[in-house]
């Protein structure tokens, strides 16, 4: 590339000189411009005064530099066409006025176009800021293609934010000329084709994402606008790879891997793959999307997969450390799409894509053009995939839902949440908080986070992490186990629950569904987490009030997402008190019962995942309609506690003996026991069996029981007296 405009830069030995304090590159800047107004006098003959103008007053600038006599010598000259054609001329017109008179001949444009020649034969280099950015334009056709009269139109256009004095020379060449493409093809000595077509928005300085072209503007640097990312330009870049460093920053670094994330491991692979495979071929419009709730770790995952590319992140902060806003972010992408598509192995990661995929001021045929055509393939991360159109999802070549992790999966990521914040890694502690269900790892590291920094304790952490997740959606998913004293072994049922529970989890099948039937405290929905804790599934379990709604369709719609919500974050459904949920069709009353019975058996005939449904009414309860015992594949009924299970809970949860007595209480539930295990420590009877016992007996009287018969009175309001 011949860069003859921007003079010899072999030695620049003066790149680092301030501008502030040297007036001489401007100079020389403005002279090449004005040697080449000069030449083309006949074409843009508007211009002319403002070039003599200019020379005028241009010695003041070189005293005491190389060149200063020649340009001196063209100065004087350019004064006398001026005071020739001042004649007429009040001394109160302005200089606008009087450019406009000064017509030279021929011969004079002749001679003063040999001395502005002699000046820049003898003028030193451009050094300063605007010498480094005429040194950066020797890397630029490489990163963006730019050719040498691209690079003299983006010099020139980031030179008026250096120099006031090029800023208002360009800016009165515009007024006069008329037109950008006048201007450049003047400034530059180009033709009027090779000039518009520089200044096209599809030339390569627009097409490049450099600058945005408006023609039209009366400002040469806003018809020119050159994009803030390219401010990199005023430092002096060694190499190519330099500038490209200072564009779009280095490769990130994860210290995972996507053995890490078992549960995505499938999908990432694949995407790994297709990445790998398109870098190779050169395939155009690779995108990738990846979405999820609001901190599952998205940004990590997508670091672990593409750890064995180079990932480079788009607009996530400008060089004050600011946000970016959603027009430079775009420019950030065209940018890094030029300059990293001749690596073999880069990457592009767009976070919180949502700004950039959804069309703003540039509309969507712009984003879909730049789905299309992007050269580096893409990874956007976005948190709903609702807010982005179908002709963007449409355009993705992959898309991929994160969900929250399993179990197994959130221990290891709570410890290693611990281990950022310095607490204590007890196995048992790591179990508890992991055990707390479906909360996202990054809920659950701002929580560790607090804990750590106030001194608070693991429950002060749970709390912490559940009130968090309370604010990011209506529903959350509960622990994935049972209560911490659970074991079905003390379950009472009409089958074996232990037994059931085996052969479910050996069978590795995930399509059954179980109906829970039994009075309330049976340990129905306990089963049912501990089936899931099991089956190493997190829990999605609601009530009906939480799917009840108001209004028509409201109802059946809260259902369809709870489903669908379940098959995407791969969860075990639970729901309670499933008959107002499946009214009885033949006693309805409303249209809305029917309506809602047959959306929510349709929904259950098709689900591919466990679920099971808990409900306190017995199997010929009226209320339930006869088809929903048909869904299920297990039905299991649970009673009250048989007398040698309800001695073995006793032992087993409160490490005592049972009082005879236990056995006259036909009412028991495995609910009563966690009830009367809460209340104990505040009575201060947690080691008097026989208190204990009076407790569960009070429990049973309140479903109807009648404890008189077995021996118990309950004349004493806070308390149970065993009488002879």
């Amino acid at each position: 590339m011949d860069f003859d405009f921007f003079g010899d830069l072999s030695n620049a030995a003066d790149l680092d000189k301030s501008d502030a304090d040297a007036a001489t590159p401007h100079t020389v800047l403005l002279m090449r411009c004005i040697r080449n107004f000069l030449r083309q006098a006949r074409e843009y003959p508007s211009l002319i005064p403002l070039a003599i103008d200019e020379i005028a007053d241009a010695d003041e600038q070189m005293l005491g530099t190389a060149g200063a006599e020649e340009l001196q010598t063209a100065a004087s000259f350019a004064q006398q066409l001026r005071d020739r054609h001042k004649k007429g001329a009040g001394s109160g017109r302005l200089r606008r006025k009087r450019d406009e008179k000064i017509k030279p001949s021929p011969e004079d444009l002749l001679e003063l176009l040999t001395l502005i020649e002699a000046f820049l034969d003898q003028a030193p280099q451009i050094s300063g800021v605007i010498g480094s950015i005429a040194a950066n334009m020797k890397h630029m056709e490489a990163l963006f293609g730019l050719g040498m009269d691209e690079c003299q139109v983006v010099l020139l256009s980031m030179a008026c934010g250096i120099s006031n004095q090029v800023d208002t020379f360009l800016d009165r060449a515009m007024g006069r000329a008329k037109s950008l493409e006048a201007v450049v093809a003047a400034c530059l000595g180009l033709s009027a084709v090779r000039a518009r077509e520089i200044v096209s928005p599809t030339g390569k300085i627009a097409v490049s994402g450099v600058a945005r072209i408006t023609r039209g503007h009366r400002w040469f640097a806003k018809a020119v606008d050159v994009h803030t990312a390219f401010q990199v330009l005023t430092g002096y870049h060694n190499t190519v790879d330099d500038l490209s460093v200072a564009l779009v920053g280095s490769p990130l670094v994860s210290d995972l891997s996507i053995s890490d994330f078992p549960h995505i491991a499938k999908d990432a692979e694949a995407i790994s793959r297709l990445l790998t495979t398109a870098k190779r071929d050169g395939v155009k419009g690779i995108n990738v999307l990846l979405h999820g709730k609001v901190g599952l770790g998205k940004t990590s995952i997508a670091k672990a997969m593409m750890a064995s590319h180079s990932l480079y992140a788009i607009g996530e902060a400008d060089e004050d450390g600011n946000e970016v806003d959603r027009d430079k972010r775009m420019h950030l992408l065209i940018v890094a799409q030029h300059v990293l598509k001749g690596q073999t192995d880069s990457i592009l990661l767009v976070d919180e894509a949502e700004d950039v995929l959804v069309p703003f001021r540039r509309g969507k045929i712009f984003v879909n053009r730049l789905l299309e055509t992007n050269e580096v393939p893409t990874v956007y991360i976005v948190n709903d995939i609702d807010d982005l159109s179908d002709a963007v999802k449409r355009r993705m070549s992959m898309v991929m839902e994160i969900h929250s992790p399993p179990a197994s999966v959130r221990q290891t990521i709570v410890r290693r949440i611990f281990q950022d914040q310095g607490l204590a890694a007890e196995d048992g502690d790591v179990a508890r908080v992991a055990a707390i269900g479906n909360v996202a790892p990054g809920v659950l590291s701002k929580a560790a986070q607090a804990t750590a920094l106030s001194g608070g304790n693991i429950d002060s952490l749970i709390e912490g992490a559940k009130a968090i997740t309370r604010t990011l959606a209506s529903y959350q998913n509960e622990p994935t186990s049972a209560p911490a004293h659970f074991d079905s072994r003390f379950i009472s049922a009409d089958q074996d629950v232990t037994r059931l529970i085996d052969r479910l989890v050996a069978s590795q099948r995930r399509d059954f569904s179980l109906l829970m039937l039994g009075p309330p405290g049976t340990g129905k929905s306990a089963t049912a987490r501990e089936l899931a804790r099991r089956l190493d599934m997190p829990v999605l379990q609601v009530g009906s009030a939480q799917v009840l709604r108001p209004f028509v369709g409201e109802t059946e719609q809260m259902l369809a997402s709870l489903f669908e919500r379940a098959k995407k974050e791969q969860s075990f459904l639970i729901f309670d008190e499933v008959d107002s949920l499946a009214f009885n069709r033949e006693n309805a009353t409303r249209a809305f019962e029917v309506s809602t019975t047959n959306t929510f058996l349709e929904l259950l005939q098709d689900h591919p995942l466990p679920i099971a449904c808990c409900t306190n009414a017995a199997a010929s309860h009226d209320r339930i309609d006869p088809a929903l015992l048909r869904r299920f594949v297990f039905k299991l009924s649970l009673t009250y506690l048989k007398p040698a299970a309800a001695r073995g809970l006793f032992e087993h949860m409160f490490a005592l003996q049972p009082p005879g007595a236990l056995t006259r209480l036909t009412m028991l539930t495995p609910g009563d026991f966690s009830v009367v295990l809460r209340k104990a420590p505040i009575l201060g009877c947690e080691r008097d069996a026989d208190a204990l016992c009076k407790m569960l007996a009070a429990e049973c009287e309140i479903k109807g029981e009648r404890t008189q018969s077995v021996g118990f009175s309950f004349s004493e309001p806070d308390h149970v007296k065993l009488v002879a």
